[in-house]
């Protein structure tokens, strides 16, 4: 019954604090649930080093092979606007390239890098 009483009052005089600090509370969940998500996504050994994939996007490749993106940028396409969120069967259609010759490319790259220490 108090707390009924705490919660009324609190609704009722600071309405827009409580409303804050739900918001905030909320945001702080969904960014804290994000950053568990990713730490036991990339924890997990199997997503390092994936095979290159239609699917992938540029940062998916860049972050699994740890190699800047912009490595990856000059050597996929001269112009270097694109979104780290293209995957690569958009960006083949893109440039006009078939998808097999694009992971091939890729598949180089990482490759080359992957012998650097």
């Amino acid at each position: 019954m108090a707390r009924r009483r705490i919660l009324r009052h609190f609704w009722t005089r600071h309405r827009y604090a409580s409303i804050g600090l739900l918001l905030a509370v909320l945001i702080t969940v969904g960014f804290g649930t994000r950053m568990i998500v990713a730490t036991v996504f990339w924890s997990d050994p199997d997503h390092w080093r994936e095979p290159p994939a239609g699917w992938m996007t540029i940062g998916f490749i860049s972050k699994s092979w740890q190699i800047p993106p912009e490595v990856l940028l000059d050597t996929l396409s001269p112009d270097r606007s694109i979104p780290l969120r293209t995957r690569l069967e958009d960006l083949a259609e893109q440039e006009g390239i078939p998808l097999p010759d694009l992971l091939d490319q890729v598949s180089l790259l990482l490759s080359e890098q992957g012998e650097k220490p």
